[in-house]
């Protein structure tokens, strides 16, 4: 044989050998799963079916509990609205009862003898009703703060005319 009959027949059986090749893979792309995993896809949705089953089952169970609340709960419903006309008379009937009653006033009562002034404390000390204003406070709070300062009570209306105090030598 010749030698180029030799590199035809080498390239002829790698262009067989590459079209074998690509028909396999074509093969097994069209032809999907192997046997393996086909059973691996039927467990699984023999899997997902059997769950699916035994969720329809609970939530049938589920559903037939709650039914039975809601029907007890519209029972118990029912039970109550038809108590609603007997209150209704009763609650009219004690409406014309107290109608038909004379009506009643509450007793008057008297006016309060004595009346009860607050104590006034007014300072002679500017300064100190200054220093009150600086701190934002009201006055009487900084005369229980500083109990030096001097602060003047007006004079009770039950006090005697005789312990008065005397006006000093300033004073006219």
């Amino acid at each position: 044989p010749e030698p180029t009959m030799i590199a035809r027949g080498f390239g002829t059986a790698a262009v067989l050998m590459l079209l074998v090749v690509t028909l396999f893979v074509i093969a097994r792309v069209i032809g999907g799963y192997t046997i393996a995993k086909r059973e691996k896809a039927r467990e699984r949705r023999a899997r997902m079916l059997a769950a699916l089953r035994s969720s329809s089952v609970r939530l049938a169970n589920w559903a037939t509990v709650v039914g039975a609340h809601i029907a007890t709960l519209a029972n118990w419903v029912w039970g109550r609205v038809t108590l609603v006309p007997g209150i209704l008379a009763r609650q009219a009937a004690k409406i014309r009862q107290r109608a038909a009653e004379p009506a009643r006033t509450p007793p008057l009562t008297r006016p309060p003898t004595t009346v009860v002034v607050p104590e006034i404390r007014r300072s002679s000390n500017k300064r100190a009703r200054k220093r009150a204003r600086d701190r934002g406070i009201s006055f009487d709070e900084y005369l229980d703060q500083f109990p030096g300062t001097k602060s003047v009570a007006p004079p009770k209306s039950g006090d005697d005319p005789s312990s008065s105090k005397k006006p000093e030598s300033g004073d006219a």
